[in-house]
C-alpha cells in the first residue's frame, strides 16, 4: 500500500491518518453549529454532507480510473500527496477564515 509495504505499518497509518480526521471533522462542524443561524443549520450540515460524500465519490471514481495505469500503490501515495496539499495550502494561507461579522 504506497509507501507502506509492510502490513503494519499500514494499520499504523490508517489509525493515525483515522485520528487526523476526528481532529478535522470535530472542529469543522463546530465552527459550523456555531457560525450558522439556527433557522439554517439543516441545510447548512446537509450541504456539509453532500460536498463531503461528494469528495469521497470523486476519489473512489478517480482512483478506480487511474489504477490501472498507475498501480494502487502509486494511487495511494498520489492521494496522500494531495491530501498534504491542501493541508498545507490551508495552513500557508491561514486557515479556514473567521465568518464575518453581520450588520444589523
Amino acid at each position: 500500500m504506497g509507501i507502506f509495504p509492510v502490513f503494519a505499518w499500514t494499520v499504523a497509518a490508517f489509525f493515525v491518518s483515522g485520528f487526523l480526521n476526528m481532529a478535522f471533522i470535530v472542529p469543522a462542524r463546530s465552527i459550523l453549529q456555531l457560525n450558522t443561524p439556527q433557522e439554517m443549520r439543516g441545510r447548512i450540515f446537509a450541504a456539509f454532507s453532500a460536498v463531503m460524500n461528494a469528495a469521497v465519490l470523486m476519489g473512489t471514481m478517480l482512483g478506480g480510473a487511474l489504477e490501472g495505469a498507475l498501480g494502487a500503490p502509486k494511487i495511494f501515495v498520489l492521494a496522500g500527496a494531495m491530501v498534504a496539499l491542501a493541508a498545507g495550502y490551508t495552513l500557508l494561507t491561514g486557515g479556514i477564515p473567521a465568518p464575518k461579522a453581520q450588520e444589523a
